[in-house]
């Protein structure tokens, strides 16, 4: 409805009331719509951006602690590429360590956000099933990224000059 349109319903339905006491105004379905759900658009919003702030928080710990752990085995690395192994078993021994952390610590993220979320949403008349494929990909993708951190990391001391890292012994 346009402002026009508006004007002459409201229009209409002054006419047809007899009562000169009795107001009654027109209002489009859309306002009262968005003024009913203000407050979850508003809540869903403050959501997406702790979600946000907290998940640059945890990567950027995350990068931390990837570049700490490279940097603290970088002897070891070097001592394997002295020995002659390959930059893909290096790459293949960090991405397994740093796995089997961050697999049960994914998987445990995406259950107890499965559970708070349809707790949330319990709270609604119109429910919306949560999809596990969801959890699923933000998984997987979250492992990627993870793993990518490492691999990129390990690359970096693993094709540098292993003198570098055991000059020191």
């Amino acid at each position: 409805m346009n402002n026009e349109n508006l004007h002459e319903a409201q229009e209409v339905i002054n006419s047809l009331i007899e009562n000169p006491d009795v107001e009654v105004f027109i209002t489009p379905y859309k306002n009262q719509f968005e003024k009913y759900t203000y407050d979850i658009k508003k809540f869903a919003t403050a959501v997406v951006v702790v979600g946000i702030a907290i998940l640059l928080i945890a990567l950027s710990g995350l990068l931390g602690y990837v570049s700490d752990e490279v940097e603290n085995r970088s002897k070891e690395i070097a001592i394997r590429k002295v020995s002659g192994t390959s930059e893909y078993k290096i790459l293949k021994l960090f991405c397994r360590d740093i796995a089997i952390i961050a697999i049960p610590s994914l998987v445990m993220g995406a259950i107890i956000a499965t559970i708070v979320g349809k707790d949330w949403l319990s709270r609604f008349c119109d429910r919306v099933s949560l999809s596990p494929v969801i959890s699923v990909v933000c998984v997987i993708v979250l492992l990627l990224l993870i793993l990518s951190m490492v691999v990129i990391n390990s690359l970096k001391i693993s094709r540098s000059n292993p003198v570098e890292y055991l000059r020191n012994e």
